[in-house]
């Protein structure tokens, strides 16, 4: 099986920035953005075709591009002792290598299914000048660094669920997906502010088939 996503982002956020001199002064700021995200090639292949009510077992490979605006494309402005961005980002500015395995097993109605997967996110050079905490004791917020090459975390998921069939054109899902993301590296050294992240979601899914060939879904 063979998938190509390319995402077109709508992002509407408002920022409250702290003047770095008086915490008391606190600005708030309505950023707006629209554009193309990160393109996406993803392969899958069927092991097997199990006889007995068995498992599926499917390879995955998944490579996601840097299509859209990443973090450090964004355009910043210091002013009046406040330093905040003007634009908001659409990608994550990085290519990335994703491997993963996953399971499926029908069970009359339901069908169970699990993936564990490695993402490996490539490093970039940046070369910008960007305010960075370089000391975590330091009364200075941050202090202007040029940083060369942003390594980020690589990223280790797993998740599994179950879809029921409601009747034979309607069904719904339910399943947990969790994210263990690493820390970064910025000039080949983990900032001292840097920190490794973990995502948890429940998602809840349901699928209508309209014709033989078409189908809705919502997550």
């Amino acid at each position: 099986e063979v998938e190509v996503r390319v995402p077109y982002l709508y992002r509407n956020d408002r920022i409250e920035v702290v003047q770095q001199r008086d915490e008391g002064i606190v600005r708030s700021i309505a950023l707006r953005e629209d554009g193309v995200g990160d393109a996406e090639l993803s392969l899958r292949y069927q092991f097997n075709q199990p006889v007995d009510g068995g498992p599926y077992y499917i390879g995955n490979l998944r490579v996601k591009s840097n299509t859209g605006k990443g973090p450090f494309d964004v355009n910043y402005v210091t002013q009046d002792n406040f330093q905040y961005q003007t634009e908001l980002p659409t990608g994550s500015g990085f290519w990335g290598y994703q491997f993963g395995a996953s399971a499926i097993l029908p069970s009359d109605p339901a069908v169970f299914f699990g993936t564990l997967s490695y993402t490996w996110n490539q490093k970039a050079s940046v070369n910008k000048v960007q305010c960075v905490k370089v000391d975590a004791n330091s009364s200075m917020p941050c202090q202007a660094t040029l940083i060369g090459t942003v390594d980020p975390g690589d990223v280790v998921e797993v998740n599994f669920g179950m879809g029921v069939a409601i009747n034979d054109r309607s069904s719904f899902s339910i399943a947990y997906d969790h994210n263990y993301i690493g820390k970064s590296k910025v000039n080949g050294v983990t900032p001292v502010d840097a920190y490794a992240v973990q995502v948890g979601m429940l998602q809840l899914g349901y699928a209508y088939r309209l014709t033989k060939s078409s189908a809705v879904n919502l997550t």
